[in-house]
């Protein structure tokens, strides 16, 4: 080729280049990739745009920082792209030409053009510049840095005075800061920072949609939706209506309308404050709907938020398939709405707990349409694994007969009952069960009758009321836990008066002890005057010798007072007498007894004991801080709430 014909063809192809670069402006991007393709072919190199290589991984080398390496591998593949151009107008023209591909969102193709660009002249900053730009879009930006890291290297080589050097170490050095914040979002894989977010709570991946765009796209992006499918809402501080209400629509669409969880905390800012928005989280998707209305400490109770079926979608309700229901303490849903959950989910549900619950007869309301069926005419739930029903005596009286919660539920395995009574005086019979509880609000001929039903599948029984008599041979062998309170009976004056007897003491404790399967005993009060008779040197009554167990774990030690112990000479010997037959009791609680410091700071001294709970004076901070440092325990000044105790269930936080 001649040189003016070379000078024509250089003059036609920085025309071209002009013209695509007025398109470019003008947001003719079709007409402008054209042009930029055209000059291209024009080039005296006749590299076109072609097939990308396919054997050498140019990310790789950036990745493991080799890409010097990667560059001269000889190419094998199709592409055959071991050819070289530095022409300023090629380079240009591609530059643009991938330049066109980012304004049509076409990433993935500009970011194969620049691997391209690169691989035609490894030498020429604009390339770098582009791959690495185009990997900041993606959030990649540890290899937007590794790319301008290598880009310095190979360019300083060759043109160490190369005008656009200063711009890559810039660049550079700009987001060497960005990287050393380590953003998980931005540096772990998807799969990693999805698993940490699960931890949240929706309150607190809202806010980190506030931390940057980046942020904001991952999180709300379509593989993020599970991030969202489990909701809960608390009202802590006021809010103004609509601007709630926007927020759990978006809150919603996140998860693609397949909301799986909610849990609502103060159902009557809830459903006042959202309108209709509810009905968006009744979808077949949703398993699990957790309740719960005002949090109150002690009395009076206030009056539960009364939840009604014009409050939802009963359209919507019908085609619900729960597995998981729970309805708070302060929350009294309608009978037609409960029925009509429970209708809907009776072949899936596993839980319900209703902490208000209140049993209407059907013939006892007057409704336009039929009546819903009693409790005993509910559908059979087959699958329920757990059942808690509780009617606060502020609310209403005994409701529900213990049969018809055995016929509704035959295959509980754990069972809360509470204002109930039993029609049959035999007792039902519990053939799955594995944890009872027996509120206080039972009465005290009531409860005997439930206690009959015990099979040897029992593992765990909690008792807050006395009963009139304890049924002989319980089933009490494999009793792994044991609670028996009788204050919440006495307050509500539901239970037998006085304290437990040595006898029910006994026929209660005894068998699991000796079986060596009880864990777990919080039995108040003991019958301490018995236990440490003998005088202060820790003898006992030949009659409670038995009262010894190695495999229990977590035992509480009351009615020293109420039985005028403390006065007795070495008590605090006495007492550390009656803890040697205990061996394995890491985990102590003495409620309000009025127990010295001496001797809480002896039994940490001599045990290995991992916590020690009393309330009965104001906790010395340096014993606390004696017992954390010296010997790993925990002096707690107030009384214990074991987690798997049901009593504590209502308070726990959703």
């Amino acid at each position: 080729m001649t040189t003016a014909a070379r000078r024509r063809g250089n003059e036609r192809q920085a025309a071209l280049l002009e013209k695509g670069g007025k398109l470019y402006g003008e947001k003719e991007y079709d007409r402008a990739e054209a042009a930029f393709s055209e000059a291209m072919g024009m080039c005296k190199c006749g590299i076109a745009l072609g097939e990308p290589c396919t054997c050498r991984d140019i990310m790789r080398g950036i990745d493991q920082s080799r890409l010097k390496d990667v560059l001269a591998e000889r190419c094998s593949c199709a592409a055959a792209s071991n050819s070289r151009c530095g022409e300023s107008l090629h380079l240009s023209a591609f530059d643009s030409l991938i330049a066109v591909y980012e304004k049509r969102g076409q990433i993935d193709e500009a970011l194969e053009r620049a691997k391209q660009m690169i691989n035609l002249c490894p030498r020429e900053p604009k390339s770098f510049l582009r791959l690495a730009k185009l990997l900041r879009l993606k959030g990649l930006n540890l290899q937007a840095l590794l790319t301008y890291k290598q880009g310095i290297d190979l360019v300083e080589r060759k043109y160490p005075d190369h005008a656009l050097l200063d711009t890559l170490r810039q660049l550079r050095d700009k987001m060497q800061q960005l990287v050393a914040r380590f953003d998980p979002i931005v540096t772990l894989p998807p799969e990693l920072w999805h698993m940490v977010f699960q931890y949240l709570d929706l309150r607190t991946k809202c806010r980190c949609l506030r931390v940057s765009k980046t942020w904001k796209l991952s999180l709300t992006a379509p593989g993020a939706r599970n991030l969202w499918k489990v909701q809960g809402y608390a009202f802590s501080r006021p809010g103004s209506g609509p601007a709630m209400q926007k927020s759990v629509r978006a809150n919603v669409s996140y998860a693609a309308h397949q909301i799986t969880e909610l849990s609502v905390d103060d159902c009557f800012e809830f459903f006042t404050k959202m309108g209709r928005t509810p009905v968006l989280f009744l979808t077949p998707h949703l398993r699990v709907l957790k309740l719960r209305g005002r949090s109150y400490r002690g009395h009076p109770v206030p009056p539960p938020f009364e939840l009604k079926p014009s409050m939802l979608d009963m359209n919507r309700v019908k085609a619900l398939r729960l597995t998981h229901l729970y309805i708070g303490e302060t929350v009294q849903a309608s009978w037609v709405l409960l029925w009509k959950l429970i209708e809907s989910s009776h072949t899936t549900l596993e839980e319900l707990s209703v902490l208000s619950f209140q049993h209407i007869e059907g013939s006892r309301v007057n409704f336009v349409q039929p009546s819903p069926p009693a409790f005993r005419d509910w559908p059979k739930l087959e699958r329920l694994k757990t059942i808690r029903l509780v009617t606060h005596p502020a609310w209403g009286h005994w409701c529900v007969d213990v049969g018809d919660i055995v016929d509704v539920a035959p295959n509980a395995e754990e069972v809360w009952l509470d204002m109930v009574y039993c029609g049959d005086p035999t007792g039902p019979s519990w053939k799955k069960a594995r944890s009872i509880h027996i509120g206080g609000g039972v009465h005290a001929d009531v409860a005997p009758r439930i206690l009959s039903g015990l099979t040897e599948n029992i593992r765990e029984l909690y008792l807050d009321s006395i009963p009139a008599h304890i049924p002989s041979a319980l089933p009490l062998g494999k009793l792994e836990k044991l609670s028996a309170d009788t204050q919440q009976a006495r307050q509500q004056h539901r239970g037998r008066g006085g304290d437990w007897t040595e006898a029910e003491f006994e026929a209660l404790v005894r068998p699991g002890l000796e079986s060596g399967t009880l864990r777990e005993l919080d039995f108040r009060p003991l019958p301490a005057r018995a236990l440490l008779e003998g005088g202060g040197d820790g003898g006992a009554r030949a009659a409670l010798a038995w009262f010894r167990g190695a495999s229990v774990t977590h035992l509480s030690l009351t009615g020293f007072a109420r039985n005028g112990c403390h006065a007795a000479p070495r008590f605090d010997d006495a007492v550390l007498a009656l803890l040697d037959r205990f061996p394995a009791a890491r985990h102590l609680d003495f409620g309000d007894e009025p127990v010295s410091d001496s001797l809480v700071a002896r039994l940490i001294a001599r045990r290995a004991v991992a916590s020690v709970h009393y309330r009965c004076r104001p906790l010395k901070a340096d014993l606390a801080a004696w017992a954390r440092r010296a010997h790993g325990a925990a002096v707690v000044d107030a009384r214990s709430a074991p987690r798997y105790h049901p009593r504590a269930f209502p308070q726990l936080p959703l």
